[in-house]
Formats: structure tokens, sequence, C-alpha cells
């Protein structure tokens, strides 16, 4: 019941806002009462934080799932950036969700409301990044540095590409950042 409530509450986030949607919005679409919805949240705000968490976790899922079958760690890189950057595409509520509150996205760790649900991404690249230092694709680095800054580019075009609506431009800024890191700027 606690999925259907979440993906009720979704649809009507993405089509009302979160200031617009009220929890009996969201009873009333699942035919249920509004006491009902307590008894698997505290609040609206609780459940919001909980959908938007389960929308991230969800969007790693799919990453992850779509990067197994690649064996070397930079074609798995690669992947992975254009996979991920282009998610949001696959779920226009999500879109809408995002394009209405796009602080879902943060620069900063310490100010990211969703840091539980978007840690296990970076934990991701994280490990991607390990593979090819081991593999000796990459070079030795330190790679705790090398994944926040790459997290911390790859949310920031993220921000700009659904946040701030730069649609395609944004993604070919990003496509090319990545192709100036891995292959850098020399000839």
């Amino acid at each position: 019941m606690k999925e259907k409530i979440m993906a009720a509450a979704i649809l009507l986030f993405s089509k009302y806002g979160y200031k617009k949607t009220t929890v009996e919005d969201i009873a009333g679409a699942l035919q249920m009462t509004k006491g009902s919805i307590y008894r698997y949240f505290a609040n609206k705000e609780d459940l919001y934080h909980q959908a938007v968490s389960q929308l991230l976790d969800d969007w790693r899922k799919f990453v992850q799932k779509s990067i197994a079958a690649d064996t070397q760690p930079l074609e798995k890189l690669l992947h992975m950036a254009e996979v991920a950057i282009h998610y949001p595409e696959t779920n226009p509520d999500f879109c809408a969700i995002v394009l209405a509150d796009p602080a879902i996205f943060s620069l900063s760790p310490g100010k990211d409301h969703y840091r539980a649900a978007n840690r296990p991404a970076e934990e991701l690249l994280h490990a991607v990044l390990n593979e090819g230092v081991a593999a000796g694709v990459f070079r030795d680095l330190n790679i705790e540095y090398t994944t926040e800054l790459l997290y911390s580019i790859y949310m920031m075009h993220l921000i700009k590409i659904y946040g701030n609506g730069e649609g395609q431009r944004g993604f070919e800024v990003y496509m090319n950042g990545i192709d100036l890191l891995l292959n850098g700027l020399k000839k």
C-alpha cells in the first residue's frame, strides 16, 4: 500500500506541485481516508521526501542495470554518464517535480536533502573509478576526490538541464565536459 500511496503522490505532485497537493487529494485519488495515509507517513513532507527518494533510488538502479554488461571501466564510465544524465527524460512525472523543486539536486553534500538517496549513486561512480584504477585504465588518483568532482559536475548539469531548462545544449556541454575530463586539452 505504501508504494501505491507514493505512486499516487508522485502523479499529483508532478501535476499540481508540492504546495498545491494535499494529503486529502492523494487519499481521494486512492479512494482511501486521509488517516490511512498517516499510517505510512508522518505528514505530507515525509510522503514527498520518501517518494522523491524512491524515484532517486529507481534512477540509480536503472543506471546500475544499464552498465552491468559493460566490461571495460572506460566504456562503463562513459555509458554511465550518458544514461544517468538522460534518465529523467524517461520519467516525465519526475521531470515535472524537479522543474518545480530544483533543490532536489544539490551541489553541496551538507545541504543535500536527499543525501541518503544520492549516496548509493556516488558509491556506484566510486566503484567504477576504483575498477578503472585497478585495471590500469585510469591513473592512480585520489578516488574520493575524483568521485566528488565528477558527481558535482553531474549534479551541476542536472540542475542546468532539468532545473533551469537548458535542454539539448546542456546535454552537449555535459558530454563535451566528460570528453574533456577523460581526454584532456592536449592535442
